[in-house]
């Protein structure tokens, strides 16, 4: 590093009494207006981030609920599945409420911050701008949630006499005490 020489010390010092002195002589109106421009870019990022979520919500929930619905295709006809057939209708609806509550955010944020401000219904909107995102995630841990819960109900057990089952029955007899011989 190359040391600094009297003369970029002493420009340096002048150059910062001189933004000094400029700083002083801003008017306050030009302040106001550079606190009014930090204010919108802050709103603007917060808007662009709330939207970016409400877009993720309806992906989420939308593609899930179409991934279902392809799954409840493939096992419709088939007898053994019919009880996780109703699982699966279970979820979807829950999704499908998940995409309705995330398409409710922007409707919910209209109301809230642009159409009537003085309206007694906008506090009503505000903190629905604020529950109906948590809504929509709730709506798709409960939807993935029940499918995964019928489907670990419809798990048949193995076939009796084979020695998995064998294996398996120790274990459901006495689960905290682990088999002796695992191959």
């Amino acid at each position: 590093m190359v040391p600094m020489s009297d003369d970029n010390e002493i420009e340096n010092q002048q150059d910062s009494s001189n933004l000094r002195a400029e700083l002083r002589t801003v008017s306050p109106d030009v302040a106001f207006t550079a606190h009014q421009n930090a204010a919108n870019v802050l709103r603007q990022s917060k808007e662009q981030y709330i939207n970016e979520g409400a877009k993720g919500l309806i992906l989420v929930n939308g593609g899930g609920a179409v991934a279902l619905l392809a799954f409840l295709q493939a096992i419709w006809t088939k007898e053994d599945a019919k009880v996780l057939a109703v699982w699966v209708l279970g979820g979807t609806a829950f999704l499908t409420f998940g995409v309705v509550f995330a398409a409710g955010i922007f409707m919910a944020r209209h109301r809230a911050y642009v159409k009537g401000a003085g309206d007694d219904t906008h506090a009503w909107y505000r903190l629905a701008h604020w529950y109906v995102p948590g809504a929509s995630l709730l709506c798709f841990v409960v939807g993935v949630g029940l499918t995964i819960l019928g489907g670990l109900l419809n798990l048949t057990p193995p076939k009796s006499g084979t020695d998995f089952s064998l294996k398996f029955e120790k274990v459901l007899a006495d689960p905290l005490k682990p088999p002796k011989e695992i191959p």
